[in-house]
């Protein structure tokens, strides 16, 4: 009997963890048409999930939430434990952070970042096999997600149409490994002046990094002591979206 509570325990546990570590379903919004020409796919911050995420945009843009022709995507990440916070959480990589929040010192577990990458890939992959070019697919997030996104399209080999980073930065670490080649997507780069996670100087500091690339960037910084999107920044990036993906 003993034997087997022994064996059976683990075996139940590790089938626990692997469910739960599975990243949940995606959620959409859809586009007006029949058919989408474009993808959209955007990433939340720590914490949140695509549910809470696909539902601040309708929040926000209300009836102008729907693209007639792009089809937007809100995964979400895997509930694991976070070393920032020393919890598991919803999270796209594990990190550490300074209080401060300096770009400097942010440490990044790379092989949890690369379980992301993967994922992401996938994603894009589906959308290619449904019809999508991948010139006509942007990737997008806000403050963790918006990490994600600008070391996707810049860290790594992608042919993707745009990058989206709200409320996010650089990481110094992740300076060495950016692309040499000269076809870089576009970026829409967006902060705010007054936020009270990522500080001006870590937002500056990307941007004057960024700014020695040869990449078409778009940058806002708004004035706000806010973290989260708002409207005039979910605007901005709505107009963006649609130069890009006409």
């Amino acid at each position: 009997m003993w034997y087997y509570i022994i064996v059976i325990v683990p075996i139940v546990y590790f089938l626990m963890m692997s469910a739960t570590d599975q990243y949940p379903p995606l959620l959409y919004i859809e586009q007006k048409l029949d058919k989408p020409t474009a993808s959209f796919i955007f990433l939340h911050g720590l914490g949140k999930t695509g549910e809470w995420q696909k539902q601040q945009f309708f929040d926000l843009m209300r009836e102008n939430t729907r693209f007639p022709h792009i089809k937007m995507i809100f995964p979400t990440s895997r509930y694991v434990h976070c070393s920032h916070k020393n919890s598991k959480t919803y999270s796209w990589f594990d990190f550490k952070a300074a209080p401060d929040h300096s770009r400097d010192t942010f440490q990044v577990f790379p092989e949890t970042l690369n379980e992301t990458f993967e994922y992401i890939d996938k994603l894009v992959k589906t959308e290619i096999e449904s019809g999508i070019s991948p010139d006509r697919i942007i990737i997008g997030g806000v403050s963790q997600g918006a990490v994600v996104s600008l070391l996707y399209g810049y860290a790594r080999d992608t042919n993707i149409k745009g990058v989206i980073s709200l409320s996010g930065f650089y990481p110094k670490i992740y300076e060495d490994k950016f692309r040499t080649d000269d076809n870089l997507p576009p970026l829409f780069f967006a902060n705010f002046d007054g936020d009270r996670i990522i500080p001006y100087y870590t937002i500056k500091g990307s941007a004057e990094f960024l700014s020695t690339k040869p990449i078409v960037m778009e940058s806002h910084l708004y004035h706000a002591d806010s973290h989260e999107i708002n409207k005039e920044m979910l605007t901005d990036t709505y107009k963006w979206i649609e130069k890009n993906l006409k």
